[in-house]
């Protein structure tokens, strides 16, 4: 299976067109690696690792097809998560060609393919997560050592996810690397590992991934920058906006509760059965977490204030102006 997965990962790295047999058994693999009572092994990782790898072609293909001039017409229109990078007006009524994927940098590329995986990850594992929180009485009813089948499958995509980012960050840790996203992959990796290996702590596992809904907000602000919108544009202001409210309600503001919950375990039975081990994962790993998320709450409202202040100011000068002109009386006389 393994041979299988590093066969189709070359043929989609050198570009190569795969027939429909080897799609189809490419979807196959990937759903039986879901399926499966997901224990943690490499063939899991090697199918969640090849979603990655062709949700990132599939990015590069739509720039490769506008850049060829293939796309002309109907048959060039760009889907949802591309339609972005077509021509587009600013609010001063200006018409700018300079935007569009195709003619962004090539390290621009990766990193636009590596945020498009990270929003699609970041949709299907939060709204997972909470279809969790809601209806797995299992879990809720004994958050330490509930079934933790659906959570495992949550934990898994994810960890597919996290090692798939580390290694794209290690390979272009010139133009994408950033050592906040390291700590923050590494210490989620290091606790979810007991979530995939023991089946312990799955409500406090599947909670924490609450936290990806924040995601597409923060990956849509980094496209509006590649594709060079003033921060004043209304969709660039809205978006920021979007992003501050979604990414304090889901990181920030469930802290409290979280943080109760996770006091309420100690001392009970089912917390000693954890051991060691997994309590210094649990705590420490969540502590780093709260810490990172912190941080980058407090640079997310200093730039949302920049904006707004900027925005503001742009508009009472605006207005002054208009004001200026009205008043104005024309002395010259010839």
């Amino acid at each position: 299976m393994c041979d299988y997965v590093e066969t189709l990962v070359e043929k989609v790295s050198a570009e190569q067109r795969l027939d429909h047999k080897q799609i189809i058994g490419a979807v196959c693999l990937v759903a039986r690696a879901l399926v499966w009572p997901l224990r943690w092994s490499w063939a899991g990782v090697s199918a969640l690792l090849l979603v990655a790898v062709l949700l990132a072609r599939l990015g590069s293909a739509h720039g490769n097809l506008r850049e060829s001039g293939e796309g002309s017409g109907s048959n060039g229109s760009s889907s949802a998560c591309t339609g972005i990078c077509d021509e587009y007006k600013v609010s001063d009524g200006h018409e700018r060609a300079d935007g569009g994927y195709a003619r962004l940098p090539s390290s621009k590329h990766i990193e636009w393919n590596s945020r498009m995986v990270s929003t699609v990850h970041a949709l299907v594992v939060g709204f997972f997560c909470l279809y969790i929180l809601w209806f797995d009485d299992a879990v809720n009813d004994d958050p330490v050592w509930g079934d933790p089948s659906l959570v495992k499958l949550n934990v898994a995509i994810t960890c597919g996810y996290l090692l798939y980012d580390l290694v794209l960050l290690a390979c272009n840790w010139s133009t994408m690397g950033d050592s906040f996203f390291v700590c923050h992959h590494l210490a989620a990796l290091y606790a979810y590992g007991y979530v995939l290996t023991r089946g312990v702590l799955p409500y406090f596992a599947n909670f924490r991934l609450i936290s990806e809904l924040s995601t597409p907000f923060v990956n849509q602000r980094w496209f509006f920058e590649a594709l060079k919108y003033p921060r004043s544009h209304q969709m660039v202001v809205l978006n920021g906006l979007a992003m501050a409210v979604v990414f304090f309600l889901v990181r920030i503001a469930v802290m409290p509760s979280y943080w109760v919950s996770v006091f309420a375990t100690f001392g009970t039975p089912a917390f000693e059965r954890l051991g060691l081990g997994a309590q210094v994962a649990w705590i420490t790993s969540c502590i780093a977490l709260d810490i990172l998320n912190t941080i980058w709450m407090y640079k997310i409202t200093r730039g949302a204030y920049k904006v707004l202040m900027g925005t503001r100011g742009r508009k009472e000068k605006d207005a002054a102006e208009c004001s200026d002109k009205k008043d104005h009386v024309n002395n010259h006389t010839d």
